[in-house]
């Protein structure tokens, strides 16, 4: 049967029965129009992620990988991150954010490319940009101008709210305090945020101080750094100028409440104690230490 005979039956049995016809003729035209619906749902799905930049957690086994956050701004970051992750200062001081530009994504658990289910946490650790950035830049600790009076508003600004003061061994003055550190823990597997005693053992050994002349540092000159780790400077007292009355002593040049003095809040800053732990203090801010 040629092509122009198959066509003359097909449209004979179409009037011979037309209500065969037009029911078959209503299911083509639904099918092709949820076939293009399915299509353009697809799309749009797709063109929405891509726009948002944010990505979701996907019903089902597979999961997705974790992206690699480590460096953004806070505020990128949050964008980027699976929707049900939350945030913690890398740092033992457990400072909280008020402007999300001056923070940078530290550390992430889990590590980035690790596979996330449905019901995983998921946590963002921060630190100030500064910070992070000084600690790429110094991957070892670098060695402090010793002898010379340390002075937060002078030496390594970018990282004065991780820094502790203690007494050199052997040095400490009569009336210099204990520190009495709360031990910290935590629910999260594996948290970069706490620290390790072979970091706060040796320095809570020692005295509290709150200034002085540099004697050296802990961790030591040219050993490693792991970021958001608080620094020891180890001091000695201050010697005392020629003209001072005998039996006085002129203690640390500064201390931790400088910045007080000139209204400014530091986060962190615990009126000049600087035991292990969280703290909040002091009067106002400047944008860069919020």
């Amino acid at each position: 049967m040629n092509v122009p005979s198959r066509g003359r039956r097909i449209i004979l049995w179409i009037t011979r029965h037309p209500r065969w016809s037009g029911a078959i003729g209503v299911v083509f035209v639904i099918a092709m129009i949820a076939g293009n619906a399915d299509g353009r749902g697809t799309a749009g799905q797709s063109q929405a992620a891509t726009l948002t930049g944010r990505t979701t957690v996907p019903e089902g086994p597979e999961g997705l990988l974790m992206p690699n956050l480590v460096g953004m701004n806070l505020r990128d970051a949050r964008s980027a991150a699976p929707s049900n992750h939350s945030e913690r200062d890398l740092s033992p001081r457990g400072r909280d954010v008020w402007d999300q530009d001056n923070w940078t994504v530290a550390a992430t658990v889990p590590a980035a490319g690790a596979k996330i289910l449905e019901n995983d946490e998921v946590f963002l650790f921060y630190l100030r940009n500064q910070e992070w950035r000084w600690f790429q830049v110094n991957p070892v600790m670098p060695p402090l101008p010793a002898g010379e009076s340390y002075q937060l508003s002078e030496s390594s600004p970018d990282i004065r709210e991780l820094i502790e003061y203690r007494y050199a061994e052997g040095t400490a003055p009569e009336y210099a305090s204990d520190v009495r550190r709360t031990a910290a823990t935590s629910s999260i597997p594996g948290d970069p945020s706490i620290e390790r005693e072979s970091e706060w053992g040796p320095r809570d050994r020692l005295k509290h101080a709150t200034g002085g002349t540099i004697a050296g540092s802990l961790p030591g000159a040219g050993q490693p750094l792991r970021p958001g780790q608080l620094i020891t400077v180890l001091v000695k007292p201050t010697p005392l100028p020629a003209s001072t009355t005998t039996g006085t002593y002129g203690g640390g040049s500064v201390d931790l409440n400088d910045d007080e003095h000139n209204n400014l809040y530091v986060p962190g800053d615990r009126n000049g104690s600087s035991g292990g732990g969280g703290g909040r203090g002091g009067g106002f801010c400047r944008s860069k230490w919020c």
